[in-house]
């Protein structure tokens, strides 16, 4: 949540900073970690590190969790939503595989759920789009409760 809010921070100050921030803006800031054993694990820097990660996941459950930063009509509100994964075991060959097809990099926990990465999971709980890296029913639900801004409001965009 402190980095949605540092991400939302500094987008509010660059528009104030020429005057495009105005009462109907309405900013959205995410960041998603993953969580196992309770250590963060952010996006790999090299596939080495991915190949470790993934090793380390494999067969086990981990939490991926986004903080959400909205700011609108001159007030910002935070929260965040949390989704359990379970990994099958995945064999090196596997994890090499995946690794030298790039998906890893840049993806917080070396995998992308909603793309070859999803061959991976066995179980999750909770919120899907959360582990994709946008937590939607959680964006949604803050919007109301928080801005008076329903779902259907949206759709009218």
């Amino acid at each position: 949540m402190q980095a949605a809010f540092r991400k939302n921070k500094a987008a509010i100050e660059l528009l104030r900073a020429d005057g495009s921030l105005s009462a109907g803006t309405l900013l959205v800031a995410c960041d998603t970690v993953v969580v196992y054993g309770g250590a963060i694990i952010g996006k790999p820097p090299d596939a080495a590190h991915a190949v470790l990660t993934l090793g380390m996941l494999s067969d086990s459950w981990h939490s991926v969790y986004s903080g959400l930063s909205v700011y609108g009509k001159g007030k910002t509100c935070e929260t965040f939503a949390r989704t359990d994964v379970k990994f099958r075991t995945i064999s090196e060959e596997e994890i090499l595989a995946y690794v030298d097809s790039g998906e890893p990099m840049g993806k917080a926990g070396s995998y992308a759920i909603q793309l070859k990465g999803s061959s991976f999971v066995e179980r999750i709980e909770g919120e899907y789009e959360n582990v994709v890296g946008f937590p939607i029913a959680t964006f949604l639900s803050l919007l109301q409760a928080e801005f008076g801004i329903s779902p259907l409001d949206i759709l009218h965009y």
